[in-house]
């Protein structure tokens, strides 16, 4: 168990809309993707690819915050 106190936390930013390809599986955000292609399958196979499906979620916290001492991540 920590000793910290978790004093000095800071406010992490609400995770992105991400993205998985249909064929590697990778998941990217929307922001990093923009209006390209899978870079995994462009690198690996030579094919540009561009079937995604949205991943859900819904299963993330509300609210996240790092502790500037110890930088352990705490949900709320």
């Amino acid at each position: 168990m920590s000793t910290c106190s978790h004093e000095i936390l800071t406010l992490l930013p609400a995770a992105s809309p991400r993205l998985q390809c249909r064929h590697c599986h990778l998941t990217i955000t929307e922001s990093e993707l923009g209006s390209s292609c899978c870079p995994e399958c462009l690198e690996a196979y030579k094919v540009r690819r561009r079937d995604f499906d949205k991943v859900d979620d819904t299963a993330e916290p509300a609210a996240r915050y790092c502790c500037e001492s110890c930088g352990i991540i705490v949900t709320v």
